[in-house]
């Protein structure tokens, strides 16, 4: 078998860190009013109200079916709102309403305490770093993620 060098590790190494870093926000976010992938868009529309949904679902890497079932639920659930803009008949624009800002209140203890759990465990300027290298990674594929940061739409 060839050895694929230190890249193959790399790729693993993020895998496994994804899955696990879901795991750990699942955990900490069980008792919270909205299920933990739909509180990722809870959080985009808190910072970034009026978002265009597409936009949204490019951000937060889903499919425009898939990403149109959550939204389909949180509007259901009562806690965001499609609206039309009249300039773009065609477009849907997200925002949260008076529930939605209400789940995202309740959220912010439990949001908080994830993060300083990371930073007692890596210490502040590993967590610091680490921010910084996938900010950095999403930036070198053009992900609008870090852009809306920069731009202080969006404090992530």
């Amino acid at each position: 078998m060839e050895d694929e060098g230190p890249a193959a590790y790399s790729g693993l190494y993020l895998q496994v860190a994804a899955r696990f870093a879901q795991r750990l926000n699942d955990a900490g976010l069980e008792a919270m009013p909205v299920p933990p992938p739909y509180l990722c868009v809870l959080i985009v529309l808190e910072r970034h109200p009026g978002i265009r949904q597409g936009s949204c679902a490019e951000l937060l890497g889903h499919d425009a079916t898939t990403f149109g079932r959550y939204i389909d639920r949180l509007v259901r659930e009562g806690y965001i709102r499609r609206d039309v803009p009249k300039q773009d008949r065609r477009a849907v624009c997200l925002a949260l309403t008076a529930e939605g800002e209400a789940a995202m209140a309740a959220c912010h203890p439990a949001l908080a305490a994830l993060d300083a759990d990371a930073r007692a465990r890596m210490g502040d300027a590993d967590w610091e770093k680490l921010s910084e290298l996938l900010e950095r990674f999403l930036a070198v594929y053009d992900h609008p993620l870090p852009q809306l940061r920069r731009d202080g739409m969006m404090a992530v």
